[in-house]
């Protein structure tokens, strides 16, 4: 059980978080085009930094993109793979109520903008 906080509210109860979750998505909404920039600019740091990690002979780390890369080629496999995320995204964002929209290009921003920077950061590593 929950102690209540210093207010008396117990900050774990259902309408606390839901308030909190749509008091972000709100705020995140706001700057949902400047999201969708974040989120079209880590798509390509992940694409630009996952392909140079590969010509200098780097392995993939991801089982899914290793398991279609010899049938598909490095383009093909990341056209199925970001536009299906594209795909699943623009969907749900279309689905979603208005004033939640901007959680899509964050929620497509944060995967890819983890895998392009920690590329970059191993990419950096080899060239130091």
């Amino acid at each position: 059980m929950a102690t209540p906080s210093r207010s008396g509210v117990d900050p774990t109860s259902t309408g606390t978080v839901e308030t909190c979750i749509a008091r972000g998505a709100r705020r995140a909404t706001r700057y949902e085009a400047a999201l969708w920039t974040l989120a079209l600019l880590t798509l390509a740091l992940d694409v630009v930094t996952t392909t140079y990690g590969l010509r200098l002979g780097l392995a993939e780390m991801n089982p899914l993109v290793n398991a279609l890369l010899p049938t598909f080629g490095l383009f093909g496999t990341f056209s199925v793979l970001k536009g299906s995320a594209l795909l699943v995204g623009v969907t749900a964002w279309w689905l979603m109520p208005s004033a939640f929209r901007g959680v899509v290009p964050l929620g497509l921003s944060l995967p890819w903008a983890v895998a392009g920077v920690s590329n970059t950061a191993l990419l950096v590593t080899l060239h130091l």
